[in-house]
């Protein structure tokens, strides 16, 4: 995760502990349901947003497999129309759905440069954009961004 990345991570945990020990100091025991439950949600949101971070970003002979802490998905190169990197164009972006900093970015955004696009990125460094011949755009972000595209576009040309 890039520094910003981090920072938010960190901080959308810090208001949740908060939270957690407002409830358990307010004597919300004659409310367990709210006592136990809205912790038990914000744990649980937290869990998921962490299981579907991303870990890696691999390219196969034929595919772009994102590798995350709990599964994985695996984009078909010869669904890849292009591959660039990206930098300003999602600066202010819009998210319609999905997770917009905790562990990373992740689901479905808007942004005036590329319309609608989906995210599984753990960067906003360091990123760059799939499209598919479908239409569809995918940003991902890895460590080496400009080597990912560079390696993708190889491929795709190979696979010409």
């Amino acid at each position: 995760m890039d520094q910003f990345t981090t920072i938010l991570t960190i901080g959308v945990f810090a208001v949740i502990a908060v939270i957690l020990i407002s409830i358990g100091f307010t004597g919300a025991s004659d409310m367990p349901l709210l006592a136990m439950g809205i912790p038990l949600l914000l744990l649980m949101g937290f869990a998921a947003f962490y299981m579907a971070s991303i870990k890696a970003v691999v390219v196969t002979d034929s595919a772009v497999v994102v590798e995350r802490k709990v599964g994985e998905r695996s984009y078909s190169l010869g669904e890849i129309e292009e591959v660039r990197p990206i930098t300003d164009e999602l600066n202010l972006s819009l998210r319609l759905f999905g997770n917009g900093g905790v562990f990373g970015y992740m689901g479905w955004f808007r942004s005036s440069a590329l319309g609608t696009y989906q995210a599984n990125a753990n960067r906003r460094d360091a990123r760059i954009l799939l499209t598919f011949k479908d239409g569809k755009q995918l940003v991902l972000s890895a460590d080496q961004s400009i080597d990912l595209a560079a390696d993708i576009a190889q491929r795709l040309a190979g696979n010409s």
